[in-house]
């Protein structure tokens, strides 16, 4: 398992026809995951464990900032690869979560269609939180409302990644 190869390798890979593009889904039994996370990741596992004794979300910020690609799979013993063709999204930021919704497939969100002057401009995606106080915005594009236990984030659709720092 390699993430991200150079240029080089990544053409020799292609060359060969015998490699696999990875997809990102993986599947361990949780005690063989549990026992790699420790060994090549301790600074996950060590904040994932004080997570689970103390419930406390601060253990989460002091965790090791990795992916499994880099942490796990680089350095797994036993990696099997199966070829699948499926339906599958990274959701890697809320303009998926919007693809999501459009197909009918994102649990608790719904598109909210504004009312007023910008209404044929403009629809908002509500991600339905803790939150049970209704939203209110003007806006004249496209925004996404997402209501969290710790707050309510509103910010134009278009600018979605400079909230990125700021989700609860």
């Amino acid at each position: 398992f390699v993430e991200k190869p150079d240029a080089r390798r990544a053409e020799s890979f292609l060359a060969s026809g015998k490699h696999l593009w990875n997809g990102g889904i993986f599947v361990w039994r949780a005690d063989e995951f549990w026992a790699a996370l420790s060994a090549h990741a301790p600074g996950v596992s060590e904040a994932v464990d004080r997570f689970h004794t103390s419930g406390a979300l601060e253990a989460w910020a002091e965790a090791e900032k990795t992916s499994i690609d880099y942490a796990l799979m680089e350095r797994a013993a036993r990696v099997a690869g199966v070829p699948l063709v499926a339906g599958w999204s990274d959701i890697g930021g809320w303009e998926a979560v919007a693809d999501l919704v459009r197909e009918g497939d994102a649990g608790p969100v719904t598109f909210c269609e504004m009312r007023g002057p910008a209404a044929a401009e403009s629809l908002a995606l509500a991600v339905e939180g803790a939150a049970t106080s209704p939203v209110v915005m003007v806006a004249e594009e496209p925004m996404l409302v997402v209501r969290g236990p710790s707050g309510t984030l509103v910010a134009p659709r278009a600018r979605l990644a400079e909230a990125k720092p700021f989700v609860f």
